[in-house]
C-alpha cells in the first residue's frame, strides 16, 4: 500500500513539474518524514531540480506546492524549506488498507526463476518429533513467502532411505517376532519397531554387524527382496510423516530419494568430476581454505550415500535452493553443536565472473553462530557439516 502511495504522489509531482514547464528529473524519490508532523511522505525533488533551474530548493519547492493539485487519500501538501510534505487523509487510507487485503495481498509479481526448497525431511524411522516440526514449518513459510514474492517455488523431502536406520528396521522385520498393526500409523509402527531394534542391540552388540551386512549388501548388490523391503519401510513411514504434515497444512511436491542419485550413477559421476579437488584421509573431504574458510571448517561425507561440494558446479545442478535443518538433522548428524541450534542454509547459483559458482549463505544459527560460506560449489544431500 505504501508503494502504491508513493506512486500516485510521484504522479502528483510529475504533473505539477510538467504543468510549470521543466524538465523532469530521471527519478523522483519519497522518505517517511522523522516527524509525523512534518507529513506522511516527503521528496527533495528541489535539490535535484535546483542545478537546472537555477534556483534555490526552497524557491523550488514552494512553486511545486502551489501548483500542485492534491487527490484522495493526500488532504494536504506544504512546503517544509527545500521538502515537498505530503499529508494522508487517514480515514479514506484506512479504508484503502482494509479493502485492499485480499488473498493475494502482498503478493508480488511472478518471476522466471525457480526456487529448489528442501526441508523437514527426517529419517524414515518413526513419527516427527518436535525439532522435524519447527523445521516443518519454517520451511513452509518460507516457501510461502516466495510464492508470494512471485518465486516458482518447488518444496522437496529429501528421503534418506538407504541409511544405517532403515537396514536396522529391515533387520528386525527379518529376526524379531514383532507384528506392527495394521491399522495403525504407519510412522509410529516404524518407530515402534526400530525401538525394538535399539533395545536388542544394547543385549545383544554382535546383531550390529548383521545389520552392517544387510546395508552393504543393498548398496552393492541391491536385490530385488531386499530392495522391497526397504521401499515398504521406507513408503510405510513417510505415509504417516505425510499424515501429519497434511495436519498442519504443510505439503511436499516432491519426495526424492536418496538411492535415486546411487542407482542412476549421478553420486558416481559426481566424485569423478571432484576427484582433482578431494582428499582422503579417514573421509573424503574438501579443503576449502583457498575459499577464505578456516581450516577447522571442513566438509565431510560418508560415501556411497552422499553427495559432494566442490569448487565447481559438477555438471548441471538445480536451480537455487534452500535448506532448513538443525543439529538433529541426519543431515548433519556429526555436527558438533548443542541439540537446539538451528541453520538457515541459502544455496544459489552465481554466473558472474568465467565461470558458475555456486554460493552458500548462513541466514540464522545459534548463538554461537557460524560464519558466512562463499564461494563454495555445493551438490549435497547427506553431507556432514563438522564443526571444531
Amino acid at each position: 500500500m505504501y508503494r502504491k502511495l508513493e506512486k500516485n504522489a510521484i504522479n502528483i509531482v510529475q504533473k505539477a513539474i510538467q504543468d510549470l514547464g521543466w524538465e523532469e528529473p530521471a527519478e523522483i524519490k519519497f522518505e517517511v518524514p522523522p516527524n509525523p508532523n512534518m507529513g506522511d511522505l516527503a521528496t527533495s525533488v528541489a535539490f535535484q531540480l535546483a542545478p537546472t533551474l537555477k534556483r534555490s530548493p526552497v524557491e523550488i519547492s514552494q512553486a511545486l506546492v502551489e501548483k500542485i493539485e492534491i487527490v484522495p487519500p493526500f488532504k494536504g501538501v506544504e512546503s517544509k524549506g527545500p521538502y515537498v510534505n505530503f499529508f494522508f487523509d487517514t480515514e479514506i487510507f484506512s479504508k484503502m488498507v482494509t479493502e485492499s487485503v485480499q488473498e493475494d495481498y502482498g503478493s508480488l509479481d511472478d518471476r522466471n526463476e525457480k526456487v529448489i526448497l528442501e526441508h523437514t525431511s527426517a529419517n524414515p524411522n518413526g513419527p516427527l518429533h518436535i525439532g522435524h516440526i519447527r523445521n516443518a514449518i519454517i520451511g513452509d513459510s518460507l516457501a510461502r513467502v516466495l510464492r508470494a514474492a512471485g518465486f516458482q517455488v518447488e518444496t522437496q523431502y529429501y528421503v534418506n532411505d538407504m541409511g544405517r536406520q532403515i537396514a536396522m528396521i529391515v533387520w528386525g522385520l527379518q529376526n524379531l517376532n514383532y507384528q506392527m498393526d495394521p491399522n495403525g500409523k504407519g510412522d509410529v509402527e516404524i518407530g515402534k519397531l526400530y525401538f525394538e531394534v535399539n533395545q536388542e542391540l544394547k543385549a545383544n552388540p554382535e546383531i550390529k554387524q548383521q545389520i552392517d551386512s544387510i546395508l552393504k549388501v543393498y548398496e552393492e548388490e541391491n536385490p530385488a527382496e531386499l530392495e522391497s523391503m526397504f521401499k515398504e519401510v521406507v513408503s510405510k513411514c513417510l505415509e504417516g510423516v505425510e499424515n501429519t504434515s497434511h495436519r498442519m497444512n504443510i505439503t511436499h511436491d516432491a519426495f526424492v530419494w536418496e538411492s535415486k542419485f546411487v542407482r542412476d550413477g549421478s553420486l558416481k559421476r559426481t566424485l569423478e568430476n571432484l576427484e582433482d579437488y578431494t582428499s582422503q584421509n579417514e573421509v573424503l573431504y574438501l579443503d576449502l581454505t583457498d575459499y577464505g574458510i578456516e581450516k577447522e571448517l571442513i566438509l565431510t561425507f560418508r560415501l556411497p550415500s552422499s553427495w559432494k561440494s566442490g569448487s565447481r558446479p559438477p555438471g548441471k545442478l538445480p536451480a537455487p535452493f534452500i535448506m532448513v535443518t538443525s543439529s538433529s538433522r541426519s543431515i548433519f548428524s556429526s555436527m558438533t553443536r548443542p541439540q537446539s541450534s538451528m541453520f538457515l542454509l541459502i544455496f544459489s547459483l552465481s554466473t558472474a565472473g568465467t565461470s558458475p559458482r555456486w554460493r552458500c549463505s548462513t541466514l540464522m544459527a545459534s548463538s554461537r553462530g557460524i560464519p558466512p560460506i562463499t564461494g563454495v560449489s555445493a551438490s549435497f544431500s547427506t553431507a556432514s557439516l563438522v564443526l571444531r
